[in-house]
């Protein structure tokens, strides 16, 4: 949990770097302790990416666009 303090929508993200077998994952960001600790209402206390990883070694960049009503992720470079 640490989204970016500048303008705008806040912004986790996740860097996994080699040491993740093939499989499938989940990450949990806690958004609502964020969110509680800036006194802001939000909608999801807790959001879950669940992600496959493919290939042995291989770094995972997971960022997470975030705002008190709503998220958006993808796999990043």
């Amino acid at each position: 949990e640490g989204p970016g303090d500048g303008p705008g929508p806040a912004a986790p993200a996740a860097r996994l770097t080699g040491g993740l077998a093939p499989g499938t994952y989940r990450m949990r960001f806690g958004s609502g302790r964020y969110y509680a600790a800036r006194d802001v209402r939000s909608y999801y206390p807790e959001i879950t990416v669940i992600f496959l990883v493919t290939e042995a070694g291989q770094p995972h960049h997971i960022p997470l666009a975030l705002g008190p009503f709503g998220y958006s992720t993808y796999r990043g470079a």
